[in-house]
């Protein structure tokens, strides 16, 4: 169930960003917090853009396990070596001990990009492109080594917000029609 959901959230992200909508990515920061505090036991994981505007390189980072997160539906090999620069420039191995590319859309199927290569061998801190630059079909398998907990918790957490997006939608829908069956009538009285 809990991967379901989370393909329907990659589908809505990528149709959303085709209509140059983007918003949805960073209401995604927030809606991930807790998944990824389930999934990587990072209790005190938080959206670094809350901490401070436009925060450098991640997203995501949890001072207790070290582990910070970039959120992106670029999953170009030119964005991730964006990431990793930006992440050494100022210094984040200091804070943060590992470093997670969540593409938000779909992950490309290999990194082989040259400069990418050379980046990650000077990279301060191991970073291996299979391990940690992330899809929904990674986080479906980190989901499947989970508890039955965890997963029934990271499944409330999608549910719950696919059923604010809904409500809404329906809320929209149904406003619609009384506004055109409304226009209608006020023409029928004319």
């Amino acid at each position: 169930k809990s991967t379901s959901l989370f393909g329907r959230f990659a589908f809505e992200v990528r149709v959303s960003n085709a209509l140059g909508l983007f918003d949805i990515n960073t209401v995604a920061e927030d809606l991930l917090v807790p998944i990824f505090a389930t999934i990587f036991d990072c209790p005190q994981l938080q959206n670094q853009n809350r901490i401070q505007m436009n925060f450098p390189a991640v997203d995501l980072g949890c001072s207790i396990t070290r582990i910070s997160i970039q959120l992106t539906s670029d999953a170009s090999s030119s964005k991730i070596n964006e990431t990793l620069e930006k992440f050494q420039s100022h210094g984040l191995s200091a804070d943060f001990d590992r470093v997670l590319v969540y593409v938000l859309t779909e992950r490309q199927g290999t990194y082989s990009s040259k400069a990418l290569a050379t980046t990650i061998a000077g990279f301060p801190i191991d970073f291996d492109t299979s391990r940690d630059i992330l899809d929904f079909r990674g986080l479906a398998k980190l989901i499947g080594e989970l508890s039955n907990e965890r997963i029934e918790h990271i499944c409330d957490i999608l549910e719950s917000e696919f059923k604010k997006v809904d409500a809404n939608t329906k809320f929209r829908s149904e406003l619609e029609a009384f506004l055109n069956v409304s226009a209608q009538k006020i023409e029928f009285e004319k």
